[in-house]
């Protein structure tokens, strides 16, 4: 089995997704990840959301796309996939 990744992501948003329960959604259609909700607002129409995702390499990219194609959202940074190491 592959080592899991923890990355850390920011995504935009604006319009009507803004109001969208985005991470609840991603709990149910990615359940195989991880989030750690980093920092969250909305200012002027626009929100933005930092989380940390952990899983499987595929798991998590299966929730950025998720995230930027069901839900709306800009990737405005993706850091770098960090392997955790398995036990």
């Amino acid at each position: 089995m592959p080592d899991s990744i923890r990355r850390l992501c920011r995504f935009r948003f604006e319009g009507p997704s803004v109001d969208e329960p985005v991470m609840w959604r991603l709990s149910r259609a990615v359940p195989a990840v991880v989030f750690d909700l980093k920092q969250a607002g909305v200012r002027d129409g626009v929100g933005v959301i930092s989380v940390e995702l952990e899983g499987e390499p595929e798991d998590v990219d299966q929730a950025i796309q998720y995230i930027v194609g069901d839900c709306g959202g800009v990737a405005e940074e993706l850091g770098e996939a960090v392997v955790l190491e398995s036990a």
